[in-house]
């Protein structure tokens, strides 16, 4: 599959840099630092000081949904329980 991304420059111009180092292309430079991390055990997300705080305006029911922007999926069903809603 192809895709676009956006690399800032200076990480390219490094990438670019390394890959030449490793005689290999930036696609399979690419490819392989994807692929190690996909096997690597996840870790879990660090939250900024500035992030607690802007978490804790937030409604509880919100504060407890908002692990999905660090990759932890909520469905629907489970964000109606966490508001209280019914089903």
């Amino acid at each position: 599959m192809k895709t676009t991304l956006d690399i800032p420059d200076d990480v390219y111009r490094q990438a670019k840099v390394l890959a030449a180092q490793r005689a290999t292309t930036l696609k399979s430079l690419f490819l392989q630092a994807l692929e190690k991390m996909l096997c690597e055990p996840a870790a879990e997300p660090q939250t900024s000081r500035h992030q607690k705080a802007n978490l804790a305006r937030l409604p509880g029911w919100m504060q407890q949904s908002a692990g999905m922007a660090h990759g932890k999926f909520t469905t629907d069903v489970h964000l109606r329980e966490l508001r209280g809603e019914s089903l």
